[in-house]
């Protein structure tokens, strides 16, 4: 289940937690994105939370970067793209 999204005015990342079954004290959750209508697709690993379990579910964090970072004379700087919003849509995926 998606319990929150956020995105920070003028930043490209979209951050997320996700809560899930604890069926299994070991597992891997992925947040399934796509920029071309699902034509293709990114699967971003998302990472537990810390005592975010309840006894029945667990809470698991992502973040997208939708413009990557870059390194510029040693140092990290964040492109912006030139004001350029962006939409994004939550859609359940059953498989």
């Amino acid at each position: 289940i998606l319990e929150s999204t956020e995105s920070l005015l003028g930043s490209t990342s979209i951050m997320g937690i996700i809560r899930v079954l604890n069926v299994s004290f070991e597992k891997l959750v992925y947040v399934r994105m796509s920029l071309d209508d699902w034509q293709t697709h990114y699967d971003i690993l998302a990472e537990y939370v810390p005592n975010s379990c309840d006894g029945e579910t667990d809470q698991f964090s992502f973040k997208i970067v939708l413009v990557p970072p870059y390194q510029k004379d040693g140092s990290k700087v964040d492109l912006s793209d030139a004001g350029k919003l962006y939409d994004f849509l939550i859609e359940n995926m059953d498989q």
